[in-house]
C-alpha cells in the first residue's frame, strides 16, 4: 500500500507529460519528428527514415505533423512532412488518419527535384511511405 500513492502520481505525471506536449510516446525513441526531418532533408534526402507525429490522410490532405497543435496551426513548412502512399496502403492508412502513428519509409528532400507535384501535399519535403507503425 505504501507504493500505491507514488505509483498513482507516476502514472499520472507521465499522462499529464503527453497531453500536455501534445505528442504521444513513440515504441522507437530513434524516429524523428516530422520537423528534424524538414530541417536535415538536404542531408537524409534518399535515406530511410522512421518519422512519428499526428497523422492526417484524407482528401487533399496528407501529412505527418509533430503534433495535433501544428495540424491546426498548419505550420506546413517547418512541421508536416508529405505522404506519398502506396495504392495498396491508402485504406490502412485513411483509417489511422487523426492518431498518431510511426512511418517508415524513404525520405524525398525535395520533390520539385524529381519534377513531382503532389496535390493535397502539406511539403516539397516527402516520404515515400513503406511501413505503418503505431504510436
Amino acid at each position: 500500500m505504501k507504493w500505491f500513492l507514488p505509483g498513482v502520481f507516476l502514472l499520472f505525471a507521465t499522462v499529464a507529460g503527453c497531453a500536455t506536449s501534445g505528442q504521444a510516446p513513440s515504441s522507437n525513441p530513434a524516429a524523428l519528428l516530422p520537423s528534424k526531418a524538414i530541417k536535415g532533408s538536404a542531408e537524409l534526402d534518399g535515406s530511410q527514415v522512421e518519422l512519428r507525429g499526428y497523422l492526417v490522410a484524407q482528401f487533399e490532405d496528407r501529412g505527418i505533423w509533430d503534433s495535433k497543435a501544428e495540424y491546426r496551426r498548419y505550420n506546413s513548412e517547418a512541421s508536416c512532412v508529405s505522404l506519398l502512399i502506396p495504392k495498396r496502403m491508402i485504406d490502412q492508412i485513411e483509417r489511422r488518419s487523426g492518431a498518431y502513428a510511426t512511418i517508415r519509409g524513404k525520405l524525398i528532400g525535395d520533390l520539385r527535384s524529381r519534377g513531382t507535384v503532389l496535390l493535397g501535399g502539406c511539403n516539397v519535403v516527402a516520404i515515400e511511405v513503406q511501413e505503418l507503425g503505431g504510436n
